[in-house]
């Protein structure tokens, strides 16, 4: 799961030091004092116990409320969308449950419904932002995968917004480039 940190609302009486350190310090201890387990201390809870420390309220509902739920409870979850009713019959979308196993299936998923429902980051804000993460989870995938045949990607991946996946030919993404946002920092890699 991946979110823009401009999507949150830092608290602004805080310094950035502030920030940094309180995140260095949340690193430290789960570092020294706990031990993974999917079920009692995964990356949900690490990410739930920081942002309780930076003060940052996570108020998420409908389908991304869902998706944190089942992560933090399961400790994995499947890139899964449960598709509303209106944007299913909008986009002609069969499957009112869609599963995507590779980048091009939610690119192609999300430019459909994007054409037919110009308005769906406002409209459907909860959505979005649950495809959006699916999407820095598979840009995070890319960056961090070391392979002969994922190099020309991480290359091209820090220059432009459209990529090449091994699965396809060339695709625009429609949520643009994270290196543009501060979801992945240029360099990273």
């Amino acid at each position: 799961m991946a979110l823009d940190l401009d999507e949150l609302h830092l608290n602004e009486k805080m310094s950035i030091d502030t920030i940094l350190d309180i995140v260095a310090q949340t690193i430290v201890d789960w570092n020294v004092h706990k031990t993974y387990h999917q079920l009692n201390s995964n990356c949900q809870h690490f990410i739930d116990h920081l942002c309780a420390r930076l003060q940052i309220k996570l108020n998420f509902k409908g389908c991304l409320a869902h998706y944190l739920s089942t992560l933090r409870d399961k400790g994995q979850c499947k890139i899964k969308w449960k598709v509303p009713d209106t944007i299913r019959e909008k986009c002609q979308l069969l499957s009112p449950k869609l599963v995507f196993e590779t980048h091009k299936e939610l690119d192609e998923c999300v430019t459909k419904v994007l054409d037919h429902c110009p308005l769906f980051e406002y409209e459907f804000p909860e959505d979005y932002l649950l495809l959006k993460s699916f999407d820095r989870a598979f840009w995070l995938r890319y960056m961090k995968t070391e392979s002969a045949e994922t190099a020309p990607l991480r290359k091209s991946l820090r220059q432009i917004t459209k990529i090449k996946d091994i699965n396809r030919d060339e695709c625009e993404c429609p949520f643009g480039n994270p290196h543009d946002t501060l979801s992945i920092l240029k360099g990273w890699n």
